[in-house]
């Protein structure tokens, strides 16, 4: 709850808010319906898969929800280019050297070696960092989802690489799905929810 007084700062508009529940969706439903057919002798990927409906429907549901993720994409970057045809476009969320000085000065303090926290801007190091790696995570995986996806299209492009192309795309989706899945699990949950920072979010 907000105390009485308090200023409260509204982060992100419309736009931002929904892609981030459809990035949201789409992530889980990705990884509920791919994390059981990488690892299929677990027991939670039985009790998943039962509860989907099996391995078939399991893969309409993952290809549905790839579709949704590359709808969002797409949203984003259309909603970021008429942002900059506009002339309102925030740069904060791009790299700056500043990102560097502000680890550094974090680590110091966590290490007992400074007595200061660094000062961030409207988004930390951390939060570019997740942001970018989300980035090159759907390049990647929509990318090596389309090979596998739709085999003879990529034979007709690719040739006589084609199956060196579907064995480098099923191990590259498979271990940047399992990277995603700990870094939403482990990374994002904790910097957002967990921290007692936030906890248990900004109102």
């Amino acid at each position: 709850m907000v105390g009485m007084g308090e200023r409260v700062f509204q982060r992100w508009d419309f736009h931002q808010r929904l892609q981030h529940v459809l990035l949201m969706l789409a992530v889980t439903l990705l990884i509920v319906t791919g994390m059981p057919l990488r690892f299929p002798d677990a027991g939670i990927s039985h009790f998943l898969m039962a509860l989907i409906g099996g391995a078939s429907r399991a893969g309409v549901l993952h290809r549905f929800s790839a579709v949704v993720l590359v709808v969002c994409s797409g949203y984003h970057v259309l909603y970021t280019l008429m942002r900059l045809v506009r002339r309102d476009f925030s740069w904060s969320m791009m790299p700056q050297w500043k990102d560097v000085k502000d680890l550094w000065q974090m680590s110091m303090y966590f290490v007992g070696l400074s007595e200061f926290r660094p000062k961030f801007a409207r988004y930390t190091f951390k939060e570019k960092a997740e942001y970018w790696s989300v980035a090159w995570g759907t390049v990647i995986m929509v990318g090596t989802g389309l090979v596998m996806w739709f085999p003879v299209s990529a034979a007709k492009v690719l040739k006589s690489y084609v199956p060196l192309a579907m064995d480098v795309a099923r191990v590259v989706h498979s271990y940047e799905g399992l990277l995603a899945a700990l870094a939403i699990v482990v990374w994002h949950f904790y910097n957002a929810h967990i921290s007692a920072e936030v906890f248990p979010m900004s109102p």
